[in-house]
């Protein structure tokens, strides 16, 4: 099936297993993180006879391989792919990422052309490189506090 068979309020929207193992390439790579390597290894996967046997053997068990109803928060952040790396003083970050999701924010774990920001603290590293190289915004974590009103 097409990106535009999956796209719901902007962004893809797959909702269960069985619609991802039909998806092509490009919907997958559509998805906020999953970069065209990822996305290759996703429909590759799904490709392969054993591994459609063992998703029907865990829906036989009853494994439910659906998306279940529930509301992502909305906020000025929504929207947004944000990453956090490096070192922060005041919060650790798994709090700035939980923050971040509060105010509407997808958390990735790597910066690709989709990231939106990249918070960054003492010895950001590589992300940081890549989001210099890639022209993606990074945020200190005084301008991070800012954003969240502290």
């Amino acid at each position: 099936m097409k990106l535009a068979s999956y796209v719901a309020g902007g962004k893809p929207s797959f909702g269960a297993v069985d619609v991802i193992a039909r998806a092509e390439l490009e919907a997958i790579s559509a998805i906020p993180g999953v970069g065209p390597k990822i996305a290759q290894s996703v429909v590759e996967w799904f490709r392969r006879p054993q591994n459609l046997r063992l998703l029907e053997r865990l829906k036989a068990g009853g494994v439910r391989l659906e998306e279940g109803r529930r509301e992502k928060a909305a906020g000025p952040l929504t929207g947004e792919a944000w990453v956090v790396t490096g070192r922060l003083e005041r919060y650790s970050r798994s709090q700035v990422e939980e923050r971040l999701r509060a105010l509407g924010a997808s958390v990735t774990s790597s910066v690709t052309t989709k990231t939106t920001a990249l918070v960054v603290g003492e010895d950001a590293g590589a992300k940081l490189d890549k989001a210099r190289k890639l022209g993606t915004r990074v945020v200190v974590e005084a301008e991070l506090l800012r954003l969240l009103g502290e």
